[in-house]
């Protein structure tokens, strides 16, 4: 814990002796307002505001802007490189403008800097990670049907456009209708192309399993109500379809099984409407990236590993590499997390989580990045004190929206969060040496993190 400086006094180098190194944030006279404490100009859930990045030291790390020496014990600790480093979310591209912010504090590079990351930056990489992650999943579709899927993707994109929408955007809180529209798509063309002619035998095989398994289960219930033994109540059926089994249903499945056998591999044929979906999905995130206002709101915490690696790998000529993992999660089976949390936790094994916590920010080649609720933000410090009643108050210095540092997050807050999903991580960016990395991009599942992340 640190001892409070002369009243009216906080000198930078006092406070980085528990802390980090790094010039100290400049501060404005004391006749001028808190930037952070602005009202933003315009959609504040998705953007940082246009006040300046500089702010005052001292309000922004003490509680009310003040020593508390009535506590017996206070300790503050924050990262100089991060608050000079940190860039301005001007979209809703969160994920993006976290990763430069993590670079920039870990190359020691202010944001001012020529050579400094910005958000855009990042973006433009996410872009091509979407591009090959599309390119991959058309050869991967194309080699299962067994001809091109461009002509369908293209009349699927004409029709978002007869309906108002840029291809393969959907507005967001508009209802994503991928598959409903794919079927429309199919239904509506008129064309002797092989993909459109393989899609409505799909559909035609798809109906014809649905008809099935409905007649199947009428019989199977018609059989329970006149008493007869229904066997065994589900066995899985082909066309990756449940079809309840009853004396009555004997028919119905020999005849699935019969088509099953003699149809031309009519399982490979129901997956390949998923995988031509997979493509649809890099593609609505690509058009979310190239927006105006760009979007990361399709990345899971996979595409933080994606931006970190990528990131390496175009500034390698800077001699610094970065690394990236996660490092608190929820304690799920597999996790890789080093700190796992649990709602059952005793407050031994939460200090002790606190303790490693701190360990890792006051490190000067690590940075932290919180999956928050609906949010990617860095982890700028954090501060501790017990009150006068003797309760043990902990906090860590980040923020709900854009990147601006302004919300001090009680770390049982920090843990509920990480406990309600275990899509919310801490995750840690490590610096590391240069490497060219030519191993494959194509790592991370869209679906693994399905609650988008502004």
């Amino acid at each position: 814990m640190m001892n409070p400086p002369e009243p009216g006094r906080m000198e930078g180098q006092e406070v980085s002796e528990v802390v980090t190194s790094g010039p100290a944030v400049a501060m404005p006279p004391k006749n001028s307002s808190d930037a952070t404490s602005k009202a933003p100009q315009r959609d504040d859930v998705e953007c940082d505001t246009q006040a300046s990045e500089e702010m005052d030291l001292r309000a922004l790390l003490l509680p009310d802007g003040r020593f508390p020496i009535e506590c017996s014990q206070f300790g503050v600790w924050y990262s100089n490189r991060l608050l000079q480093g940190w860039v301005k979310q001007h979209s809703p591209a969160c994920a993006a403008a976290s990763v430069a912010g993590g670079w920039n504090g870990l190359a020691n590079t202010p944001r001012a800097d020529p050579s400094a990351v910005c958000q855009d930056d990042v973006v433009e990489l996410l872009k091509a990670c979407l591009r090959g992650r599309a390119a991959k999943r058309t050869r991967r579709a194309e080699a299962s049907i067994g001809t091109p899927i461009a002509p369908l993707l293209d009349a699927f994109a004409a029709s978002m456009v007869a309906d108002g929408l840029a291809p393969f955007d959907w507005p967001k809180g508009t209802k994503q209708d991928m598959s409903k529209r794919l079927r429309a798509v199919v239904e509506a063309t008129e064309s002797e192309d092989p993909i459109f002619v393989k899609f409505q035998a799909l559909y035609e095989l798809e109906d014809a399993a649905s008809a099935a398994a409905a007649a199947a289960a009428e019989a199977a219930a018609e059989d329970g109500d006149s008493g007869g033994d229904p066997g065994d109540s589900e066995r899985p059926a082909v066309l990756g379809m449940w079809i309840p089994m009853g004396k009555g249903a004997s028919g119905a499945q020999q005849e699935l099984q019969r088509r099953d056998s003699e149809a031309e591999a009519p399982l490979a044929q129901l997956r390949w409407k998923k995988m031509v979906i997979v493509v649809i999905k890099q593609l609505s995130g690509l058009a979310k990236l190239s927006r105006a206002r760009p979007s990361t709101g399709f990345f899971g915490n996979w595409g933080i590993f994606q931006a970190a690696k990528r990131l390496s790998r175009k500034l390698s000529a800077s001699g610094m590499g970065l690394g990236c993992k996660v490092f608190m999660g929820k304690a799920v089976r597999g996790s890789t997390a080093v700190i796992k949390v649990a709602s059952g936790d005793t407050e031994s094994k939460i200090t002790d989580q606190w303790a490693t916590l701190r360990s890792v920010l006051l490190r000067d080649d690590s940075v932290l990045l919180f999956h928050l609720t609906n949010h990617y933000a860095l982890v700028f410090g954090m501060r501790e004190w017990v009150d006068p009643t003797g309760t043990v108050v902990r906090q860590i210095l980040t923020t709900r929206r854009g990147q601006r540092p302004n919300t001090w997050m009680d770390f049982s807050e920090v843990r509920a969060v990480v406990i309600k999903w275990s899509g919310y991580k801490m995750m840690v960016l490590n610096r590391t040496a240069a490497t060219v990395d030519d191993a494959d991009d194509d790592d991370g599942d869209e679906d693994e993190d399905d609650d988008a992340s502004d």
